[in-house]
């Protein structure tokens, strides 16, 4: 089922399957958010728990006992209940249950909050363990904007303003993470989103490099900015349409989490990134998105 909220600027839908969000729109009709086209990538904003990226072979080994999990989790294909929404804000909650535990065998209650003022969404994270033992999980965002592919007076978008001159990323491969990394040059402090970037899959940043970023998508002066501080992980990822080649939208990924690296012993307590949360507490987190 979807849910509406809406502000004097902006509208936003979210769907209860994944506590997903369906739908950015301002007030005079444009659609900030991808809308998914099973033939590039069907999803929009995906909600990644409680694994971020990819396990090595698609498992990780907990107190002797092998798990198998998919990229990103479960969380975003299983049903949320809403358990509060006003005017301004939603939230939504799923728990542990008998479809869960084989996959991740913790008590859980992970709740998402949307929350509308104006031109800014706030979306919180809160992961409570209800179990009994310490629980391990990595937990991250993944929405997908609109873009679109083009040049004009020299300029190429999409691009990113960031605020540093280089980033440094990591390589992968098939989806892990390799032990190369490289650097990304940010002439101007700017880095043009080509086809080309992601040619061999997501950019992926360690150490709290972003803090925030501005997301051109296109040349009429519209502006995507993120304030994620103290997310200590980031990706950026795009898939060109196979069609043509063009570039119908960027994700901007803050993470607490990261994929396995291609040598990782797949014992999940010891998986880099991940965190430790003690019986009884609550893990929180949180990041800002204006709309210009």
């Amino acid at each position: 089922m979807r849910y509406t909220l809406i502000s004097e600027n902006l509208s936003l839908s979210v769907d209860s399957k994944g506590a997903e969000l369906c739908s950015i729109k301002h007030q005079n009709g444009y659609e900030y958010l991808w809308q998914g086209d099973a033939g590039i990538w069907p999803r929009r904003a995906p909600v990644l728990f409680p694994i971020v990226g990819k396990l090595r072979n698609n498992a990780y080994s907990l107190a002797k006992q092998q798990y198998t999990l998919p990229q990103h989790g479960f969380a975003r294909d299983l049903e949320f209940v809403v358990i509060k929404q006003d005017a301004g804000e939603i939230v939504l909650e799923l728990t542990s249950n008998e479809s869960t535990k084989p996959l991740f065998p913790f008590d859980f209650e992970l709740k998402l909050a949307y929350s509308l003022v104006n031109n800014s969404l706030t979306s919180s994270y809160s992961v409570r363990n209800t179990g009994p033992q310490t629980m391990y999980f990595s937990i991250g965002a993944h929405p997908g904007f609109n873009v679109s592919f083009v040049r004009q007076n020299e300029t190429q978008f999409p691009y990113i303003e960031c605020e540093q001159r280089a980033l440094t990323a990591k390589k992968l491969s098939s989806g892990l993470i390799s032990r190369e990394s490289y650097t990304l040059a940010l002439p101007e402090k700017r880095l043009s989103l080509t086809p080309e970037l992601f040619h061999n899959d997501a950019l992926v940043m360690e150490a709290a490099q972003i803090n925030s970023l501005s997301l051109y998508p296109e040349p009429t002066g519209r502006k995507i900015t993120l304030f994620c501080p103290g997310w200590p992980y980031f990706g950026i990822w795009a898939k060109p349409n196979p069609k043509n080649g063009s570039m119908e939208f960027v994700c901007l990924e803050p993470w607490h989490g990261i994929a396995d690296s291609i040598d990782h012993s797949g014992e999940l307590k010891n998986k880099k990134g991940i965190i430790s949360l003690e019986p009884d507490k609550t893990f929180e987190a949180s990041f800002v998105l204006g709309f210009f």
